[in-house]
């Protein structure tokens, strides 16, 4: 996890730019697969943290960045806890 959060801080104000730990793209460790959703969902969890995703803080992002999301936008803070 030490690269990905370095590739991340190295790209957090590049939005041209994508993040995904290797772990999740290799899927090695998944025994039930997350939902096309549940992905989205994480993609954008893991570019607004950027390199402060390991940090012990408390990160925040918007509904309504959530709903700018194709698929996402009937969305509400009930329906995203299980994802």
């Amino acid at each position: 996890m030490g690269k990905t959060l370095q590739v991340a801080a190295d790209r957090a104000y590049d939005q041209s730019k994508t993040v995904l730990p290797a772990e999740v793209a290799r899927g090695v460790y998944m025994r039930n697969a997350p939902s096309l959703r549940a992905l989205k969902l994480m993609h954008l969890m893991i570019s607004t943290a950027g390199g402060r995703m390991a940090q012990d803080v408390r990160h925040e992002m918007r509904l309504s960045d959530i709903r700018r999301i194709e698929g996402m936008a009937h969305h509400d803070r009930e329906s995203l806890k299980p994802l």
